[in-house]
Formats: structure tokens, sequence, C-alpha cells
């Protein structure tokens, strides 16, 4: 199963979900220089699909402060 996949699955749930508008490169660059880490590429993938949400009881975070996960 795909990142791509899941997101597909998750947008299908309707009102069991909330995601963020997709973050951008610099963004995710922006998040790793703050926290001194590079992120893995599975995470990597997720940012540009989704820049933090929920699905049920499973909450990602965004990789900017600024948003704001709503449930």
């Amino acid at each position: 199963m795909t990142i791509q996949t899941i997101i597909n699955c998750w947008k299908a749930a309707g009102a069991c979900h909330s995601m963020n508008r997709p973050a951008t490169e610099a963004e995710t660059r922006a998040a790793e220089t703050k926290i001194g880490v590079t992120l893995p590429p599975p995470l990597r993938e997720v940012y540009p699909l989704f820049n933090g949400g929920w699905v049920l009881d499973l909450c990602f975070f965004p990789s900017t402060p600024r948003l704001n996960i709503t449930r």
C-alpha cells in the first residue's frame, strides 16, 4: 500500500478526517532546519500530499506551526 492509496482512502472517508493543504518543499526544508534533523523519506512523502490533519484518532502534525488541526 502506498502513501497515496492511504490519502485517497482518507479523502473518501469524508467526515472522518480533516487535512491541511500540502506543504511546499521550502516549508519542509524550513521545518527540518528548525528541528535540526532531515526527515526520513516516508515522512517527506507525506507533506507534499497534506501538511497535518487527523483521521479518527490518528493525528499527523503539520510541518509549520501556523497551521492548526481542527476536529
